[in-house]
């Protein structure tokens, strides 16, 4: 299997703002047809490109993701030229390398077929989701009872943390990636587990309101070659391409998507983990998933971390206005 491609371009403007009501889509800007496989390169949010090599038996040979491209002059068409075999691939963008297998984190940014683990059995997540949105609504219903939980208070730190969220989402997608210690902090209070946390599940529990998201499940299984940090999942508020499989939001939290210092974190875990660091500095007590998220950060592979970020907020943010809000105005 070898191929090499090119192809001019029109890639959407760099720097415009992606929607932050909904999900934004990937683009597909181009896919090169062979005898034995096929090519594809979508553009992502954030200003990045996705490249996908498929056998024509379905298994995936190479997938990546650039890092942040940043636009030199005004031209809206582009030289884009992949090459590839079943050792290397590369990606390059008016004669300049922009992604190579070769320089990558296999663990982040490239999955070779013979490495993926097996599927996922989903049957039980249908069972799984009815049970969560029961007990989140038991439970709400017993803290208020208990007279733990006031409805009013509850709601205003809710309402507080959604315009936060929306400023946060508003900022990064503008490109200020400062904004992503602010998110995550954000994220913690409105999703995650402690005191006078998971806001959004409480009012979600109070109206009985539906929390089904989609995803591409955890893989909760390792590879055959283990590597040291790895994640697993995605989320989005509708059905995309990639995440077709509904779960409830407490659900996919509690699924262990994240793989780090030799151990399964949960999304939830990871939530916590990095909303707690805001405002810190790296240290000899910091979490070690933190710490391999600060350096995925610091790496070429920082939009990683970024979209998953952005795309939990984004859920959140749509689970908020259209589940919650929605069902408390009728």
């Amino acid at each position: 299997m070898e191929g090499t491609a090119f192809a001019v371009v029109s890639i959407p403007h760099i720097g415009i703002p992606v929607p932050y009501y909904g999900i934004a889509q990937p683009k597909l800007i181009m896919i090169v047809e062979k005898e034995d496989c096929r090519a594809e390169i979508y553009f992502l949010p954030f200003d990045r490109l996705r490249l996908r090599v498929i056998r024509r038996d379905g298994s995936v040979a190479w997938q990546g993701i650039t890092s942040r491209l940043i636009r030199v002059g005004n031209a809206t068409h582009h030289l884009l030229m992949i090459v590839w075999s079943e050792q290397q691939c590369v990606l390059a963008l008016n004669g300049t390398e922009i992604w190579n297998s070769a320089n990558s984190h296999p663990e982040t940014s490239v999955m070779r077929s013979e490495e993926q683990p097996p599927a996922v059995d989903l049957s039980r997540f249908s069972a799984l989701s009815a049970a969560a949105r029961e007990a989140r609504a038991s439970s709400s219903k017993d803290l208020i009872a208990q007279g733990k939980l006031d409805p009013e208070r509850l709601n205003r730190a809710f309402q507080h943390r959604i315009r936060l969220l929306e400023e946060d989402l508003t900022s990064l997608t503008a490109g200020d990636d400062h904004r992503l210690i602010s998110l995550g902090a954000n994220l913690r209070a409105l999703l995650a587990s402690g005191r006078g946390n998971k806001l959004l599940q409480r009012i979600g529990g109070i109206v009985d309101a539906d929390l089904t998201v989609f995803c591409l499940p955890a893989i909760e299984v390792l590879p055959p070659r283990v590597p040291d940090f790895m994640l697993s999942s995605s989320i989005s508020f509708t059905e995309t391409a990639t995440d077709r499989f509904p779960v409830d939001l407490d659900v996919w939290l509690e699924m262990k998507a994240w793989w780090s210092g030799g151990r399964f974190f949960s999304n939830s875990d990871a939530i916590k983990a990095f909303g707690d660091t805001e405002g810190s500095h790296t240290d000899e007590n910091e979490h070690p998933l933190v710490t391999n998220m600060r350096k995925l950060h610091d790496s070429s592979n920082r939009a990683i971390l970024i979209s998953w970020f952005h795309d939990l907020g984004e859920t959140t943010l749509s689970l908020a206005r259209r589940r919650i809000y929605s069902h408390k105005s009728n």
